[in-house]
Parts: C-alpha cells; sequence; structure tokens
C-alpha cells in the first residue's frame, strides 16, 4: 500500500509539471507572435524616417524625383554636381532685343541630385521676377530637370536677367545673360557726317528710313534745323515705314558763305512711345556745294590752238601777209601772225565746269587761282587786279578760256 501511494503521487506530480511547461511554452509563444509585428514596424519606420531624411531638401521646397527613384542610381543620395541653368534665346535671337512689347524669357534648370524648386529667383536689374516652374522629363544629361518663365518688361539700354537656384544638397548655382533694349525699330541715316551746300540758295538733303522689323508701322516726321538754315520742311509729314527702306526730302534755304548747323530729321511712333529715331548731317554753305564738275583737260601745252577758243580767246592778234611769189605755177607767200599772250609767256586757265544733275543752279561762279612758289600755295592776282573771278550763273556761261586773265 505504501509503494502504491507513492507511486500514484509521483505520477500525479510528473503530469502537473508538464502541464506548466505546457502553459509556459503557450505564453511564450503568444509573446513572440505578438511581438513579431512590433519589431516589423519599427523597422520599416526607421527605413522611412531615414529615407525622408535623405529625400527633403534643406530649407523646404520640392523635390523633383525622377520615376518612383527618390536618388540618382548613378551617385546615389550624395551631392553630385551643382545645378546648371541655361537661358532661352531673346526675341531678336541675338544680344540687342528691339521689340517695345514685353517679352518672355525662358530658363531651363538642370542637376544631377534633384531639385529645389522653393529656392529659384529670377531677377531683372536686381528686380525679383515671378515665375513659373514646371517638371521635366530626365535625359541623358538632367537626372533632375525643369524649365521656368517669366516676363521681362526691360530697361532702354543695358540689361541683365539673374538666375539661381539650389540643389537638393543646398548646392547654388547662378547664372546671367545681359542684353540691350534699343526699342526703336527704324534707322535713320545719315546719322552723322557733313555735307557742302551751295550759299545763300535753296538744298535739298535726304534721309533714308530703314525699318529694322517687318512691320514697324507709322511715324510722324519732324524737322529741327539750325540757325544757319531757314524754312526747311520735309516732303512728308507722316510715313509709314516698312521692312523697305523710305526716303524723307528736307528743303532749305542756306545762309552766307561758312555759315553752317546741324541738320536733324526726327521720326517717331504713332503707337510706341519709345519708338523714336534721329538722322543728322552737318551742313555748311560752301562753294563746293554746288558739286560742279570742274574738267581742265585744255590747259596741257599741246592744246594752245586759238582756233579752240570762243572768239580767238579774245585775245589781240594781228595777221600780216607777203607779197605772193609763183613757184611752180602757183602763187605762195608767207603769212606772220601775232597774239598779244605770246609776247609774254605766261601762264592760261581753262576750265570746264559743269553742275552734277539735282543741284540747285548757282547765281554766279567765281574762279581763284594758287600757285606754290616754294613757299606754299597761295592765291595769284589775275592781270585786271583780282584774285577772284566772277562770272554770272544764269544761262549759259563758256569759261574756256578766260582770256585777257592771264596770270
Amino acid at each position: 500500500m505504501l509503494l502504491e501511494s507513492r507511486a500514484t503521487a509521483s505520477s500525479s506530480s510528473s503530469r502537473s509539471s508538464a502541464r506548466i511547461v505546457q502553459v509556459v511554452a503557450a505564453l511564450l509563444a503568444l509573446m513572440i507572435a505578438t511581438a513579431a509585428p512590433s519589431f516589423s514596424q519599427q523597422s520599416q519606420g526607421q527605413k522611412q524616417g531615414q529615407q525622408e531624411k535623405r529625400t527633403s531638401p534643406p530649407g523646404g521646397g520640392t523635390v523633383v524625383p525622377m520615376g518612383t527613384l527618390s536618388c540618382n542610381p548613378a551617385i546615389g543620395c550624395t551631392a553630385g554636381n551643382p545645378p546648371s541653368i541655361a537661358f532661352g534665346p531673346l526675341p531678336n535671337g541675338g544680344n540687342t532685343v528691339y521689340t517695345a512689347d514685353p517679352f518672355t524669357i525662358t530658363i531651363t534648370w538642370c542637376d544631377d541630385g534633384g531639385l529645389n524648386s522653393g529656392s529659384r529667383s529670377v531677377k531683372l536689374n536686381g528686380t525679383s521676377l515671378t515665375s513659373t516652374y514646371t517638371g521635366l522629363p530626365m535625359d541623358s544629361y538632367c537626372w533632375a530637370k525643369a524649365q521656368s518663365t517669366a516676363t521681362i518688361t526691360p530697361q532702354v539700354g543695358s540689361n541683365t536677367i539673374q538666375a539661381s537656384i539650389n540643389d537638393n544638397f543646398a548646392q547654388p548655382a547662378t547664372s546671367y545673360r545681359s542684353f540691350t533694349y534699343d526699342p526703336h525699330q527704324i534707322d535713320i541715316t545719315p546719322h552723322s557726317g557733313s555735307v557742302a551746300a551751295p550759299v545763300s540758295a535753296s538744298f535739298t538733303q535726304p534721309f533714308v528710313i530703314d525699318g529694322i522689323t517687318s512691320s514697324p508701322g507709322t511715324y510722324n516726321i519732324s524737322v529741327i534745323a539750325p540757325a544757319s538754315l531757314t524754312g526747311c520742311s520735309a516732303d512728308s509729314s507722316q510715313v509709314h515705314a516698312t521692312s523697305g527702306t523710305t526716303t524723307v526730302k528736307v528743303t532749305c534755304q542756306t545762309g552766307a558763305l561758312g555759315s553752317s548747323g546741324t541738320l536733324r530729321l526726327r521720326a517717331a511712333s504713332t503707337t510706341r512711345p519709345l519708338d523714336v529715331d534721329t538722322g543728322s548731317v552737318t551742313v555748311t554753305a560752301s562753294l563746293n556745294g554746288f558739286a560742279a564738275n570742274v574738267s581742265s583737260p585744255s590747259s596741257s601745252k599741246y592744246r594752245e590752238d586759238p582756233a579752240l577758243c570762243l572768239a580767238g580767246c579774245f585775245d589781240a592778234s594781228f595777221a600780216q601777209s607777203t607779197v605772193p611769189y609763183f613757184s611752180m605755177g602757183a602763187a605762195r607767200n608767207v603769212t606772220f601772225v601775232y597774239h598779244g599772250d605770246r609776247v609774254a609767256v605766261r601762264p592760261f586757265i581753262y576750265a570746264d565746269v559743269s553742275l552734277v544733275p539735282g543741284r540747285a543752279a548757282p547765281s554766279e561762279y567765281w574762279l581763284q587761282a594758287s600757285v606754290n612758289y616754294g613757299g606754299g600755295f597761295a592765291n595769284v592776282t589775275f592781270l585786271n587786279g583780282e584774285s577772284t573771278l566772277h562770272f554770272s550763273g544764269s544761262g549759259t556761261v563758256s569759261f574756256p578760256p578766260f582770256s585777257g586773265h592771264g596770270v
């Protein structure tokens, strides 16, 4: 009985221990099953936080990831190179803008690690401008690419556009585009220079208006004359300039010999206040103002035959023939010819003068002669005691030769 009782007690104790072990194992399994999701969630949250930390740009703004990637596989989540900035073409394609209206400039941003759109800045002559921002697909040069546009209202003369942006790692980049704003869409010539005009006579100066663009428009014409010119007027008060050329003629009355001043023609657009251009030329009343062509081939020593001259060169002449004699059945004699201008040899001036077509007829012609006797050129005195000879400018005047006015 005693042995049986011990056996029974021992068997009962073993079953109790087994149940305890089963309960402990079940509790452990339950704890592991409960804890496993928490470990997984924590690891996933840590990864997400690390990823957000890598891809969030310093200072805020918008990251431009390409596709589902937030870092460039070629360089990883590293800074790489600073962004690059490119400006689109100006309206006229060069460095000078002629358009009289505001225009739009395009700016392309490019980076190998991501762009911070919030950091971008576009300025004109130091003043900030409002700009758009549009992401573009990546290409072989840009892993992150975007484009902005801004409206430009330039000032007359020099202008500078400044564009700046940071990448996702706060690396800055700045680029500049300079240009000249010249709002006039026409060009008037001449812009300078000088011309000779006849003394105290009517004078006409042409100005050529050349359209720079395909449709420059309508322009009011005004003349700005100096005190040396009077009664100036243009043949048109308004012109419609085209892409070709238009000529406006200004007619004035010149003053005394040597008077000079700058004549200007101004063309101003009827619709664009800044579209203005002015042509100018200095006009001097001069003896060369008639634009006379002077030729003196008859002054050659080989062409001194008095028969070539009008009225025998106005020379005092006499011819005396000898009594004829007969030889071989024919009367023969010798004639002696006297020319007063050949008694005392002296130079003569022959001049064939004609005016350039379109020039005003002179009131009179003047003739002066200069001779260099070794001390420089100086005006000489003609035989009539004058250093300047005067001839009427009306009708037809024959210059060659000025007989009786030998030097």
